[in-house]
């Protein structure tokens, strides 16, 4: 009999906070992850998941084609050059600049 080989599995996780204040942002807000290659070019969409009240988030992947993640939020916000197949786990700060 032939062992089947299992699709590694990694988490994506973390909280979107104000950088200046130090609180919560994009509450309940729907994020997508897309895979992009070398040049930054989109490959394909991994998925969506939605933070909770708190800004936090936590998503589970398969194994991906590509060289990093861009996570957006479907109208002005983008990470880019984000790490791919791997565990990743970090609080994701917004800096508001005010206007002078």
């Amino acid at each position: 009999m032939g062992c089947k080989k299992e699709v590694e599995e990694f988490t994506f996780k973390g909280q979107f906070i104000n950088g200046t204040t130090m609180q919560p942002t994009r509450v309940k807000e729907t994020m997508t992850l897309i895979a992009k290659d070398q040049n930054d070019k989109f490959l394909h969409e991994i998925g969506k998941f939605t933070t909770d009240a708190q800004g936090k988030f936590e998503f589970k992947y398969k194994r991906q084609k590509g060289n990093s993640i861009t996570l957006e939020d479907g109208f002005t916000g983008r990470v880019r050059n984000l790490p791919i197949n791997q565990n990743f786990e970090k609080n994701l700060g917004i800096f508001l600049i005010k206007e002078l």
